[in-house]
């Protein structure tokens, strides 16, 4: 994650660039390409621009000088410095594009290309050169082994090498695509993918890079190794491209498959990345931002769309326009590898044949799905209801697999929605429950009575009628329990619990730790703490011990899965402390437990609060803290509760002046996070507001509750 702090920024800025000159010597280049990488990353573009050409200015004499001496010409060294060179131009590059400087970022583009190319003949490069002569050892099989690790560092050397190329070809596929010259643009953007190819290759071939030692390669402009990541980067942007470019008087048939790969190759980014908002590969000068990527998906998607309705109008299946064009795109990470169209049937024929092809279902479901993340619910809705119609005619039935899922994940848009204050609220959460029971009846006629799909929506279900799954509104929710509800959820979460332990596999697993966590919730949520509606000791005590029996299984599991510093951790340590501070309330009568009780309290919460520290800490700082993801909004959410429950344990204990240090800061983040949620309404219609399912309006409701709760233990100390 390439972030620069303040501090940082502060100290760069004291470096006075103007001063170095071409005496200063090649020592300084490294630090200049960092400096210029940072103010790249604060888009700081000016300032990054007059840094990476001061480097340039010191490395070229370098690259003169190690041309006319013996001793360096034909050396690694020598290379070292040309593929420096190369990087400048392409990072300059790159810094003129951002400033909209299109023919100077070409141009640099270009230059890139040309000095990677001639390394690319560089003798270090041949196959019959070493990087690294080892003679001392007479050993055979020494001899045979380091003879392995020069092939694996030329394979190395040239993986940084074409990774840079296709880094310079595509920015000028790039360039070429901006500038509406197709043809040019298709050329480059080709060549990108088949020299990334090259390097997956290369990848490939040999999984356990981790065994080869270090090259002898003192680059200074590049210095971070080519990973898939960087590599499906690329491409996804390259398939995307393509696609558009081919919709204009192309081959429909391509188009689609390559907007297929872009959106398969960003999951496979966003999976591998994890839980975060952006993501900075520097060897590849692509930045994963997973709001931007949500939207470059959704407009693949319908482009897809408008190609499979334009196929559909079409009655006599022959698609209108002149001569097919058949470009070429290469691809592996699991799809075809070539496509060759000279002999297919027309797009229309082979779209409808082509078993692997999406159909207008398939992206309808994913559209659903998209439009679901990006918390447009309603829309979600009647995309799912839309492919549930094309399904159900195309099957023939209702009882299959597919409509189990669209039904699934329909039930999943309407919870979101019977969440919010609207006037639809009600009949959402009956919809919910009438696709989710579909979906569990769906399954069990298809795949038997214990099935994981079963359970899933069973787990559903049981959120639903809890009210889970926003930090925010827990005390809402606690305050405005529904008995019967939590019933049903208890029986819901029971019921998959049981097909879970009957499974196999990290993931049921996981699923099974989720609903023992919530199972314990909901034992908890019967008790209401101290002065909030108290349920008589008994009651507690055995409503705690249910709670401990759930959580301790599930932070068991999760340990095991997950290690000791996991979100998902820190939440079963927080629930733990919470019953452990409910059962000492109910023993108050017994000083010694009761102390021994607060003290496990303290000490499960106190863990809480070090793993969402350091996950906080050691997190990517959101590019719009307004925008930010639910995941990150809900961390801070989860540290000002931990905080409040170390203040009751605290109070508890009478030690006061901790309660109160405890409750101030709980109080601060409360009130940080509802100024910045209110924030978002500013310019908008709070109408608006409610009809984009109304969550912000209830939340910054439940974070005014929090905060009185706050307030009112404060006053109670003093």
């Amino acid at each position: 994650l390439f972030q620069v702090p303040d501090k940082a920024l502060s100290v760069i800025e004291l470096v006075d660039i103007p001063s170095l000159n071409d005496s200063t010597g090649i020592d300084f280049v490294q630090l200049l390409c960092l400096i210029g990488t940072s103010y790249t990353r604060t888009h700081d573009f000016e300032k990054a621009k007059t840094v990476m050409h001061k480097a340039q200015a010191l490395l070229e004499p370098a690259s003169l000088s190690a041309e006319s001496d013996s001793k360096v010409k034909g050396t690694l060294e020598e290379a070292v410095i040309q593929l420096d060179i190369a990087h400048l131009y392409l990072r300059v590059g790159f810094v003129e594009s951002e400033l909209g400087n299109s023919v100077s970022a070409a141009s640099s583009y270009k230059k890139a290309m040309q000095v990677f190319n001639s390394t690319a003949t560089h003798p270090v490069l041949s196959s019959k050169s070493k990087v690294n002569v080892d003679s001392k050892h007479g050993d055979p099989d020494v001899a045979n082994r380091n003879k392995s690790l020069y092939g694996l560092h030329h394979k190395e050397l040239e993986m940084v090498l074409k990774n840079g190329l296709a880094c310079a070809i595509h920015r000028l596929g790039q360039t070429y695509s901006e500038q509406g010259k197709s043809e040019k643009a298709m050329q480059f953007l080709e060549d990108t993918a088949r020299i990334l190819n090259e390097i997956h290759d290369s990848r490939t071939e040999f999984t356990n890079w981790k065994t080869v030692p270090p090259l002898p390669f003192a680059s200074r402009c590049s210095w971070e190794e080519v990973s898939a990541i960087s590599t499906s980067m690329i491409l996804s942007d390259a398939n995307e491209r393509s696609g558009r470019i081919s919709m204009d008087g192309g081959s429909d048939r391509f188009s689609l498959q390559c907007f297929e790969r872009a959106i398969g190759m960003r999951e496979f980014v966003m999976k591998t990345v994890g839980s975060i908002s952006t993501f900075d590969a520097e060897s590849s000068l692509e930045c994963f931002d997973e709001a931007k990527w949500d939207k470059r998906n959704m407009g693949c998607y319908s482009a897809m769309l408008m190609l499979i309705e334009k196929r559909e109008q079409v009655k006599d299946k022959q698609l209108s326009g002149g001569e097919e064009k058949s470009w070429k795109m290469y691809h592996k990470f699991g799809l075809d590898t070539d496509l060759d169209l000279e002999n297919a049937q027309t797009d229309a024929e082979s779209i409808e044949n082509e078993d692997g092809m999406l159909t207008k279902e398939d992206i309808l479901f994913r559209i659903g799905n998209l439009q679901g993340k990006l918390g447009r619910f309603r829309d979600a809705i009647i995309s799912y209801k839309e492919a549930e119609e094309l399904t159900v005619a195309k099957l023939g039935t209702r009882d299959h697999p597919i409509v189990m899922n669209i039904l699934h994940n329909l039930g999943n848009a309407y919870r979101a929605i019977s969440s919010s204050p609207s006037r639809q609220s009600m009949s959402a959460k009956e919809e919910a429950i009438a696709c989710y029971l579909e979906s569990i009846r769906i399954s069990q006629v298809f795949f038997g009575k214990q099935h994981a799909t079963a359970a899933e929506s069973m787990q559903s279900l049981a959120v639903l009628y809890m009210k889970a799954g926003n930090a925010c509104l827990a005390i809402s929710n606690e305050e405005q329990s529904d008995g019967n509800d939590d019933e049903f959820a208890y029986k819901s979460f029971k019921e998959s619990l049981s097909i879970r332990r009957r499974e196999n596999g990290t993931h049921s697993d996981l699923e099974m730790a989720v609903s023992l966590q919530q199972l314990g919730d909901l034992c908890l949520r019967k008790i209401s703490i101290g002065e909030y509606n108290p349920c008589d000791n008994a009651e507690t005590l055995k409503f705690v011990e249910d709670a401990m029996n759930f959580l301790s299984e599930s932070l068991k599991i999760r340990k095991l899965l997950l290690g000791q510093d996991h979100v998902n951790i820190a939440d079963t340590y927080q629930s733990i402390g919470i019953a452990h501070l409910n059962r000492a309330l109910a023993l108050e009568s017994d000083v010694n437990r009761m102390n021994s009780e607060t003290s496990k309290a303290f000490k499960a919460l106190t863990s809480a609060l070090e793993i969402r520290r350091a996950m906080s800490s050691a997190s990517t700082k959101p590019i719009d803290s307004s925008k930010s993801s639910n995941e990150y909004k809900d961390s801070i959410l989860m540290e000002a509760h931990c905080l409040f429950y170390l203040g009751r344990v605290e109070e508890t204990r009478s030690k006061f002046d901790e309660a109160k240090t405890h409750y101030t800061d709980a109080l601060q983040l409360f009130q940080a996070e509802g100024k910045r949620r209110l924030s978002q309404m500013n310019g908008q219609d709070p109408a608006h507001a409610v009809d984009l399912e109304g969550t912000l309006l209830m939340e910054l409701e439940a974070i005014n509750l929090w905060a009185a709760r706050v307030l009112f233990h404060m006053a109670s100390i003093h």
